[in-house]
């Protein structure tokens, strides 16, 4: 395994921050570019309008100026109804994620964001329930163990006398 020297960190921190501007420089090109097409586009817009307006086609430019706005409008009721079906999903997620939650903690989790809601409920769901004994008490990890190798009191008494001594004082016998 070869060895990371301090020369070799400065040497990528360089290059990293030679990139990083690099990429910089490529982001202000783009907006810029992205600017002088709006503003063209918007030159372009005025230009035609006065085009009409020059040539007596008031009419015509506002039967299209019309026609835009009649076309945004109904866009904007299709995007409304796809954010209220989108909102009432996510509502209905959440309400399913919290009441698979246990009660008490459905308090301090219900403002978590979906995705980490999602998380700790899968979480949840995949955590085994604890194991428990005769009286209904949850075993700790030993006794799991010495329940695993000695699956009745008298294997345990049989083959460890000492450790059933020791269980039988505890009280968990």
């Amino acid at each position: 395994m070869t060895e990371v020297t301090q020369e070799d960190l400065d040497k990528l921190s360089t290059r990293i921050n030679e990139l990083t501007a690099e990429a910089s420089k490529y982001h202000k090109r783009a907006q810029t570019a992205e600017q002088v097409n709006s503003d063209r586009e918007a030159e372009l817009e005025t230009a035609k309008t006065a085009k009409l307006i020059e040539d007596g086609k008031l009419k015509e430019l506002n039967e299209s100026l019309t026609s835009d706005l009649d076309k945004y409008k109904s866009d904007i009721e299709g995007y409304k109804g796809k954010a209220e079906l989108y909102d009432a999903d996510q509502v209905s997620q959440r309400d399913a994620l919290i009441a698979k939650l246990p009660e008490d903690e459905r308090d301090e989790l219900k403002d978590l964001p979906l995705l980490a809601l999602k998380a700790v409920v899968k979480r949840i769901e995949t955590k085994p329930p604890p194991k428990i004994d005769e009286q209904g008490r949850p075993l700790t990890r030993g006794e799991e163990d010495w329940r695993a190798k000695y699956p009745t009191k008298g294997d345990l008494i049989k083959r460890n006398r000492p450790l059933y001594d020791k269980l039988k004082a505890e009280g968990k016998i």
